[in-house]
């Protein structure tokens, strides 16, 4: 026989004002994991780093952190999943390349600028007009430049930021990601190890565990260096193999250029 009265229970029911909040959240939740899917952790900033994108205004937003913090990889997955989002290398990158590029794109909405550290003082003060009034103002004996870019967005990653001048860093909202810990470290690892290179996760653990002890580095782009030579049925021994060959043969550091910011 069929119960037809209801069934008491303890949860508490919600309001119209908190479902719609509720609903919000899911889709804030869904949004988030669409568009930096391929980062692992900093669920907060990702929800933040939407709300700068989406706002109205020029919002310019610098990443830094020390290598191997998914600073790039924020701006890889937006150029992958948004629309007039391009990503430029600061480690070649001029203000007359990035002015001439956008001249040719002027419906670009946003620019993500890695490594923005590597510019020198002159290409730094060039962004100035760019990131506070969306204005590229450029003249040279060749070529002058004198447009607006409606509601552009500057992102940027740096390593360091005391090689910025202050002018440009007064004109970002900064976040400072911390190091990833051993088990985020490993999360990103097997996501991109299996993903990207086709690796057992077995495998992947084996590089990840080499490479965070053996190698010492908290850095994803040695994950990625050794993935790529590694082979599905390596060993442990083999992978700790091809890390020692590569640690008796490295290069030492460059010493790091004293900045002309400071």
């Amino acid at each position: 026989m069929f119960n037809l009265f209801r069934q008491k229970t303890d949860k508490p029911r919600l309001s119209l004002e908190e479902l719609e909040q509720k609903a919000k959240q899911i889709a804030q939740q869904k949004k988030q994991n669409g568009l930096f899917a391929g980062i692992v952790g900093y669920d907060d900033l990702k929800l933040r780093l939407i709300r700068e994108i989406e706002s109205e205004h020029n919002n310019n937003v610098l990443l830094v952190g020390p290598p191997g913090t998914a600073k790039s990889l924020f701006g890889m997955e937006m150029q992958k999943h948004l629309k007039q989002c391009y990503y430029f290398d600061g480690t070649g990158l001029s203000g007359r390349g990035l002015f001439d590029f956008l001249a040719s794109h002027k419906g670009a909405k946003i620019a993500f600028i890695d490594e923005i550290d590597k510019l020198n003082k002159k290409e730094q003060t060039s962004l100035y007009n760019l990131m506070e009034t969306g204005k590229v103002i450029y003249q040279t004996a060749k070529i002058q430049y004198n447009f607006v870019m409606q509601g552009l967005k500057v992102f940027a990653t740096s390593n360091s930021i005391e090689r910025l001048n202050k002018p440009l860093k007064s004109r970002f909202v900064i976040f400072r990601l911390p190091e990833y810990n051993y088990e985020e470290f490993q999360a990103i690892g097997i996501k991109l190890l299996s993903h990207q290179y086709k690796l057992p996760q077995q495998t992947a653990e084996y590089v990840i565990d080499a490479v965070w002890n053996k190698m010492n580095s908290r850095d994803v782009r040695d994950l990625l260096k050794i993935a790529k030579i590694v082979r599905k049925n390596d060993s442990p021994q083999d992978i700790e193999q091809l890390i020692e060959v590569q640690l008796k043969y490295a290069a030492d550091k460059d010493e790091e250029e004293e900045s002309e910011f400071n």
